[in-house]
């Protein structure tokens, strides 16, 4: 009888995994489609990282009328404090529609900016991704109720993102041995036509698992002066 419940139970665990993964996965895949809308109407957006977020949360995330096409669901936050903390505020939250049984069930989306300049040094936008955006998860600054969360990269300066992508894989690999990994940065094809969607897993400082998406959107054409 013990037997069927500890199955049971870990079916539940990996049907509760899966869900999240696919909820959080079509908020990215929403996302996208706001990005293809900045690209594609020429949009700019300067050389910053707040600025970006800021540009894609006011202008698309919480404009009504992009809600409405998209048949948005989810309620954003941006740069609110995170529960439980006095210490730093996260880049994107997001509920689902939960946001009232449960104000701690959320994903966290942290965005950093990427260029080419030291892309395998410890000084380097690639080493912040890391620093200030991966390790915030592992020491558990920041929550992982579903155990999983998303990062985007807001690309400035023109690359080869497979080629960045195995940058940011050095560097944890040679320099930061405490974003523990179990699954380095890897090509994710889950959403339909994104070349540029990635995944990574690792353990936390209490040794549970958790899983992030990264997501690398390419603004270095629609930059306007670099701060």
């Amino acid at each position: 009888m013990m037997a069927f419940e500890n199955t049971d139970a870990s079916n539940f665990l990996d049907n509760a995994r899966f869900y999240y993964e696919k909820e959080l996965l079509n908020i990215l895949d929403k996302i996208i489609i706001c990005y293809g809308y900045i690209l594609d109407n020429g949009e700019l957006v300067s050389n910053n990282e707040d600025s970006i977020r800021d540009y894609l949360h006011c202008n698309y995330l919480n404009n009504i009328e992009v809600r409405t096409r998209l048949n948005f669901s989810y309620h954003f936050e941006c740069e609110p404090k995170e529960f439980g903390t006095n210490d730093g505020y996260l880049d994107i939250k997001v509920f689902n529609e939960n946001i009232f049984a449960n104000p701690s069930e959320y994903y966290i989306i942290e965005c950093k900016r990427l260029d080419a300049i030291n892309p395998k040094g410890k000084t380097g936008l690639n080493a912040k991704y890391i620093s200030d955006g991966i390790l915030r998860f592992i020491n558990k600054k920041y929550s992982s109720f579903h155990r999983v969360n998303g990062m985007i990269g807001f690309i400035v300066e023109n690359m080869n993102l497979d080629d960045n992508i195995a940058n940011i894989n050095h560097i944890i690999e040679n320099h930061y041995p405490d974003v523990n990994i179990i699954k380095y940065l890897t090509s994710n094809n889950s959403i339909a036509n994104c070349s540029y969607l990635y995944d990574s897993e690792h353990t936390d400082i209490e040794n549970n698992t958790l899983k992030l998406y990264h997501l690398m959107l390419n603004f270095s054409a629609n930059m306007t002066v670099v701060n």
